[in-house]
């Protein structure tokens, strides 16, 4: 999790923020395109008033968009920085380890991100002194370890997303 990408709120954000921004060059391109109209030699009044009206009416909503665009960077900016702890493990591990407001914030997070991508842990207890814990993920993917003394072995993997991982001990079996 601390590998992961932008949340999916930072996206939609950005992505109405890509949005004004293009709306922003629509208008920038309709008034030059106004203004460069109302500079020819052959206008009469009537149109001249009229381009002058609609000049109005996109500098008004050029500014709108302007205070828009800067509210939605400042909202970019914000998710990051909150979401930016997940994005370090050394960030992620020194918030989860204070006991900050932040840090509580932090775990929260953590724990709802870890409920929804993982489906069931699984511990055992041997009587040799090892401990094994399988870990199932929702996508069906599965990891087993084993911990003896200090040492931490891979047991098991299935991914059915990558199936050149999966032990060849079990495509035999036939269990996958």
């Amino acid at each position: 999790m601390a590998g992961q990408a932008e949340s999916a709120e930072l996206h939609a954000i950005e992505t109405e923020l890509n949005k004004a921004l293009a709306e922003i060059d629509k208008v920038k391109r309709r008034m030059s395109a106004t203004n460069t109209a109302m500079e020819a030699d052959n206008i009469d009044a009537a149109t001249l008033t009229v381009l002058a009206a609609r000049l109005v009416k996109d500098q008004a909503l050029l500014t709108t968009l302007t205070v828009q665009k800067e509210e939605l960077r400042a909202t970019v900016d914000a998710a990051k920085a909150q979401s930016a702890a997940l994005y370090t493990p050394e960030t992620l591990l020194a918030l989860i380890q204070s006991r900050t407001p932040q840090a509580n914030d932090v775990r929260l997070r953590l724990r709802n991100e870890i409920r929804r991508r993982v489906e069931k842990i699984g511990i055992n207890f041997s009587k040799t002194g090892s401990i094994t814990a399988t870990i199932v993920f929702v996508n069906g993917a599965r990891k087993a370890v084993i911990f003896k003394g200090d040492s931490i072995t891979l047991a098991q993997q299935v991914s059915f997303d990558r199936p050149e991982i999966v032990p060849r001990l079990l495509r035999s079996s036939g269990k996958v």
